[in-house]
């Protein structure tokens, strides 16, 4: 509270200073209750042998108000709770209930039998041998996560998974201006739009009256706005897949999502003449700053619009991506089996991915990744900055990103990516993947990759960290006498290249790298299932 006390009404304060009256073992099954899902419980699910018999505890929190004993519901709710066995058990005495209903068809009967009604559930079931228990003030507790974390889909268990230390995170400075939101509003804005993104997937169909609750201004805070953009975009999708084109559009003309754009042109596409959409594109393009995989997606729409509009298309000039073929025994992973393929001992193969570049750039630039900024660190169990995939991240730590990088034009880089490596080793990090990035492998990469490339990938993933971070080559092989490296991209039968792959192939070409495409084909094909 002490960070978020101006966040929370009078009524509030108060509720959880109540807390503090509770005995330790109270608490304890009160937090229990908090931690799991929903609000509603069977007590025999809340038996904890730590605690010994809960019921002078139920009783302790139901005196204080913070559990309800055998609180009212409708039948709905009840066969939430219920299998379709005990519901049958329960009311078939009442009215006809076919035994071959699904569950969901038994619902439906019974909430066309009893409507709305509210009822305890000792009276919808009196011979039922547990009792109901519902957590009061969830709605709290629910705000109070938010306000903590940042975000609802991380929850109280990442402070027992960082206490038996199955997960170890970077120790971030944190003040009051670290936290998430700065004013009350901004958490009811949230919280409003998880409630949008919530019915949006339980209810598509009903897209335009979900969009009609989506902040209709942008937000001043940029990680909500993030939030915000995505959100419009999600109901976009939703209005295409229901054969809304006109709420689409406008909902993706709302949206900075980087995806909105081209889903607003798709949706052009399929709805106006070609020559106009070709020539709003054409403007568009020479008045916006774009992204590499926004404008191969749009040369793509270009491309069909013209041919559409009988005009000449201009070939991509491009150099031709090096290829090979193998024709291999069946292998569950086809990487591996190429990995172990070409690997000698003087030249091993290692299946690395994305773990290569993306780790070596976090090593090096450690201090720029987890620096305190506002809306970076909102908590103490986060991986990285809530803001890592944002457009300004980097630009926002330019400084320090720049500082970490000129090392690589001096003899310290690799000092320090060794010393890096191991006093960060195991730390939770969205681009480190320790289980890959073993020590011989750095090794390995120090010795055979020349820091002018490490740069020049480093600099390419931090363009655009939320595309550029995936699609790297699966496969890199060092050759320790030449001291030098080539990398591969592996294709099983059937796969082919994506665009961010194709996009990286195109790249180390250009750095003047030995890369190229592994197609493989099996020699014997796969064991069927039976």
């Amino acid at each position: 509270m002490c960070y978020h006390h101006d966040l929370l009404t009078a009524m509030e304060r108060v509720r959880l200073q109540n807390w503090h009256q509770l005995s330790e073992p109270a608490r304890a099954l009160l937090v229990r209750m908090i931690m799991r899902k929903g609000e509603l419980f069977w007590r025999r699910q809340l038996n904890y042998a730590e605690l010994g018999d809960p019921a002078p505890y139920f009783d302790e929190l139901i005196q204080h108000g913070w559990v309800l004993n055998d609180p009212p519901i409708t039948v709905s709710t009840l066969g939430q709770l219920l299998t379709a066995k005990a519901l049958r058990a329960h009311f078939s005495s009442c009215q006809p209930l076919p035994s071959a209903d699904s569950k969901g068809a038994l619902i439906d009967s019974l909430n066309r039998h009893y409507n709305d009604q509210l009822r305890p559930a000792s009276h919808w079931c009196p011979d039922m041998p547990d009792e109901l228990v519902a957590l009061c003030d969830a709605d709290l507790f629910v705000r109070i996560r938010l306000m903590f974390f940042g975000t609802l889909s991380q929850d109280w268990s990442s402070f027992v998974v960082a206490e038996l230390g199955h997960r170890r995170f970077e120790t971030v400075p944190l003040s009051p201006q670290s936290r998430a939101f700065t004013e009350r509003a901004e958490v009811d804005l949230w919280l409003t739009m998880d409630r949008v993104r919530e019915a949006l997937e339980n209810d598509p169909q009903q897209c335009d009256l979900h969009a009609e609750q989506i902040p209709a201004s942008t937000l001043p805070t940029p990680w909500l706005e993030h939030r915000r953009a995505r959100l419009l975009f999600e109901a976009g999708r939703a209005a295409e897949r229901f054969e809304k084109p006109e709420l689409a559009m406008r909902l993706y003309q709302e949206s900075t999502h980087r995806e909105a754009l081209i889903r607003r042109f798709r949706v052009m596409e399929r709805t106006m003449p070609a020559a106009e959409t070709l020539a709003t594109l054409h403007t568009h393009r020479q008045h916006k700053d774009l992204m590499n995989t926004q404008l191969t997606a749009l040369s793509r729409i270009e491309k069909r619009l013209a041919k559409q509009c009988g005009l000449p298309i201009k070939p991509q000039a491009r150099q031709p991506i090096k290829t090979l073929e193998l024709h291999l025994p069946y292998h569950q992973s086809v990487e591996q089996a190429v990995a172990d393929h070409l690997a000698t001992p003087d030249a091993p193969v290692f299946h690395l991915e994305n773990s290569l570049f993306n780790g070596l750039l976090a090593l090096l630039c450690w201090p720029a990744f987890y620096a305190p900024l506002p809306g970076a660190f909102f908590h103490p169990f986060q991986a990285g900055p809530r803001d890592l995939i944002h457009e300004n991240f980097v630009s926002r730590r330019h400084g320090l990103f720049e500082a970490c990088l000129a090392q690589l034009g001096t003899r310290e880089w690799t000092h320090t990516v060794r010393q890096r490596f191991h006093e960060k080793r195991g730390l939770a990090s969205p681009l480190v993947d320790w289980q890959r990035l073993t020590e011989e492998v750095l090794e390995l990469t120090l010795a055979c990759i020349p820091a002018t490339m490490i740069e020049a990938a480093c600099r390419r993933i931090l363009t655009d960290i939320a595309v550029h971070r995936a699609g790297q080559p699966d496969l890199v092989q060092f050759y320790r006498e030449q001291a030098s490296f080539r990398l591969i991209e592996v294709k099983g039968p059937g796969d082919r290249l994506q665009d961010h792959q194709r996009e990286w192939q195109h790249f180390w070409t250009q750095q003047g790298i030995d890369i190229s495409v592994c197609h493989t084909v099996w020699q014997t094909p796969p064991a069927s299932k039976r």
